[in-house]
């Protein structure tokens, strides 16, 4: 045991827990629930409290902070003020029967040390606490004329990541004494010393020192608390009804053999790849009865959907963790990604290159680009910074966000997406079995994620980058507007994708089954062949725009509006005004309006390489990507009448239909403009469902000019208003007509007060772009 130790300069007036900035009046709760997770840890949900709002995960809950005041005692010869650079602060959770350290007792360090909790270590038993350290253009208040030299204040944060788990792995039991134990959190102010070989006390920097410890100074206490089961607590009837019924073991892997499944008159055979626990989550799907016992069925609810989730319970979590990096994803401007825009850009090249070089053999250069994109981000890179909080775990997210969009439009990702719709587009006739494929869709979706990208990040797997996604939302108010967005997915009572999903099966399976519908040619492009043969022989306008095109990268042009509603000539800009501004240049434009990187990829995806057929007798025009995630018939069918109409698919193969009203309206128009010259006039319109976000309308000319480019220029129109629409059109937005939409518009802006614009009318011009385009 070591010697008595020697007196210190200092004592421990008193020590308080407290949260800043928290205006919630109580700190702690009498009772908490605690949650199994993965690998048998446990965790408090809510603790202390939720602050600043409850959100539907296991670890809900905040920050502690524990401020101390030391004075100088007065036994000590020195009046200097007390130094404290070896005071430290570990708490533990304890139960009130535990036998606790008392002042004056030490620990080793290497004891404390691997006993901390880390994210290599989460069973550690301590929290180990952050002294806070003020920036140095932070100014004392005190009164120069008063220094205190006898007291000091110090303030450390136990688990300042915003929404860090609260571990507790105590064991309870089935008895009452057990489950009514009371516990307390624990915060033990220790100073760091050191004593020599016969345990003498000695100076940390002695030569004689041998070994470190941590002497206990003061010990802080929360209220006691009761800590029950998540699962014994009360629960609504949905959570109940959503309790599984059938355990499913992971740990079987066994072949599935090919089963003959029959649709109608169709008959599919199912690929022979499922393990037994896929397996056993089909049969689980098949056996549920159709009927919900009045006891399990919730009021209110669809009964389909949550026929769905009762059956699918296991990949609930797996479809909201998706959810929400999909939605973090879209609502983060591009300019949000100057701390890591050389890795932004590095991926994108690739994600470039890699078609350019499958097209052409080449590289491209994309200098314009990249300083397109660098002027927006340092024009609004202060702004991001201000309101980015804990940098470096952000700069983490953005890193894995980026990574995350690369695999996704990766030639690897897009084959096995394409091949699982293929192979079960068939699967949209049967409900149970279409359960089945979104079900394994979901899993194999996340597993290829976590092996092959998240694995290789600081954030390892989906659940911690959902994780991390909440936390930036809640602990940065650049996205206070998205926090309801929020907890709509965590609390969402439908399986979140499940319609998305089934519209894209849709499409598939419309495919599969009617290729007559979209051109042959863009099927066989190395016959080159120049129409479908049922519309005669082309002419010489079609020989031109029907092949292949890719984007000349270096040409792409975009100029921001300088005005908050700008004036114009024609349906379009004009193409000679096209310029990319340097960096003197201002606009109106605010980081809202600038596109996401999701946005840019997205586009990428869309835009980069296209097949084109054009037939003039029958007035339709096809746009296919070949970065897409379907077949080589799914493509982007355009009637050019000048009529209000719905397209089914984007160019890259997505449904149109996977958000629900929000996509496919448009107009389209041929025109002949001078001799042998057609044009094609397009108004593409994205609807907003949500308060937080805007309408937007795409207006484009597009003409092969010289029978050697494909130029489309245009402009991109936002609604001046959030949340154009009334919550009673809301109900039924998607069997709306496009007249009904833009009419809406037009009310919620007169309802403003606001002028319209003759040009653009209830809409605010965000800028004009020039898309120019080489054959293969």
């Amino acid at each position: 045991m070591p010697g008595t130790p020697p007196l210190l300069p200092f004592e421990v007036s008193s020590a308080t827990y407290f949260r800043p900035e928290c205006s919630h009046p109580q700190l702690f709760q009498t009772e908490y629930k605690r949650s199994n997770r993965t690998k048998g840890l446990k965790i408090l949900r809510c603790f202390p409290h939720c602050c600043p709002e409850h959100i539907d995960r296991s670890y809900c809950g905040t920050s502690l902070s524990v401020r101390i005041e030391l004075s100088t005692c007065p036994s000590a010869a020195s009046k200097e003020p007390p130094k404290c650079e070896n005071v430290a602060v570990f708490a533990r959770f304890e139960a009130v029967s535990d036998v606790s350290l008392r002042p004056s007792e030490c620990v080793e360090v290497d004891t404390m040390v691997a006993g901390t909790q880390s994210e290599d270590n989460l069973e550690g038993q301590w929290v180990a606490g952050t002294r806070d350290r003020p920036s140095g253009l932070v100014t004392t208040l005190r009164a120069p004329e008063m220094p205190s030299v006898d007291h000091i204040s110090l303030v450390f944060h136990l688990n300042g990541k915003p929404f860090s788990r609260w571990y507790y792995d105590w064991e309870s039991g089935a008895n009452k004494a057990q489950r009514l134990m009371k516990h307390v959190l624990k915060s033990y102010i220790v100073e760091h010393c050191a004593v020599d070989a016969n345990d003498n006390f000695v100076s940390l920097t002695s030569q004689q020192a041998c070994k470190q410890l941590y002497r206990v100074l003061h010990v802080v206490k929360s209220p006691e608390f009761t800590v029950i089961s998540y699962r014994r607590a009360p629960s609504d009837p949905y959570q109940t009804a959503l309790l599984p019924s059938h355990s499913m073991s992971g740990d079987d892997i066994l072949a599935y053999e090919g089963t003959q499944l029959s649709y109608a008159s169709v008959t599919v055979k199912v690929e022979p790849s499922l393990t037994r626990a896929e397996q056993a989550m089909q049969d689980r799907s098949l056996e549920l009865p159709h009927v919900l016992s009045p006891s399990t069925e919730v009021p209110g609810r669809n009964s389909e959907a949550f026929d769905l989730e009762y059956s699918n319970v296991v990949i609930m979590p797996v479809a909201k963790n998706l959810a929400l990096v999909y939605s973090f994803a879209r609502w983060l401007p591009v300019s949000a990604y100057c701390q890591i825009f050389d890795k932004f850009i590095e991926v994108a090249q690739h994600s470039v290159q890699e078609a350019f070089v499958e097209a052409t053999g080449e590289l491209c250069k994309l200098d314009s680009l990249i300083r397109l994109l660098y002027e927006h981000v340092q024009s609004h890179k202060e702004d991001m910074l201000r309101w980015i909080q804990d940098s470096q775990q952000f700069e983490t997210l953005l890193v894995v966000l980026v990574q995350t969009m690369q695999w996704l439009i990766s030639r690897e990702t897009r084959t096995w997406i394409q091949n699982y719709l293929r192979q079960n587009a068939q699967s949209i006739l049967n409900k149970r079995t279409l359960r089945v494929c979104f079900a394994i869709f979901i899993q194999k979706l996340q597993d290829r994620l976590d092996k092959e990208v998240f694995a290789h990040t600081k954030l390892r797997n989906l659940e911690n980058v959902a994780d991390e996604v909440i936390a930036a939302v809640y602990s940065n108010s650049y996205f206070r507007s998205q926090r309801h967005q929020v907890r709509q997915i965590l609390s969402a009572q439908d399986v979140v994708g499940w319609a998305a999903f089934v519209a894209q099966m849709r499409e598939m399976y419309i495919s599969v089954s009617a290729p007559a519908r979209a051109p042959r040619s863009l099927a066989k492009r190395k016959d080159r062949r120049k129409c479908d043969s049922s519309h005669g022989l082309p002419n010489f306008i079609e020989i031109n725009w029907n092949t292949e095109w890719i984007l000349d990268v270096d040409e792409v042009c975009w100029q921001p509006s300088q005005q908050d509603i700008k004036a114009g000539n024609g349906c379009c800009g004009n193409s000679d005004t096209f310029a990319i501004h340097g960096n003197n240049d201002t606009t109106t434009n605010n980081d809202e309006d600038l596109p996401s990187v999701f946005t840019i990829f997205q586009l990428i995806s869309q835009v980069l390489r296209l097949e084109v057929v054009l037939d003039i007798q029958a007035s339709t025009l096809h746009l296919r990507s070949t970065l897409g995630v379907t077949g080589p018939l799914d493509c982007m069918r355009l009637v050019l009448d000048g009529k209000e109409r719905t397209f089914s698919q984007f160019p890259n193969g997505v449904a149109s239909a996977v958000n629900t009203g929000a996509y496919g309206d448009y107009i389209g128009e041929m025109r002949v403009e001078g001799s042998n010259r057609l044009v094609t006039y397009l108004q593409l319109f994205t609807w907003s469902l949500s308060d937080n976000d805007s309408s937007y309308n795409v207006r484009m000319r597009i003409e092969c000019w010289r029978s050697c480019r494909l130029c489309i220029s245009g402009d991109i129109l936002a609604t001046n208003l959030r949340g154009t629409l009334a919550d009673a059109e809301v109900a039924f937005f998607r069997e709306m007509p496009l007249w009904r939409k833009q009419e809406a518009v037009h009310r919620a802006h007169e309802a403003n007060g606001l002028k319209q614009n003759l040009t653009t009318g209830p809409w605010k011009e965000l800028g004009n772009f020039r898309l120019s385009y080489m054959k293969l």
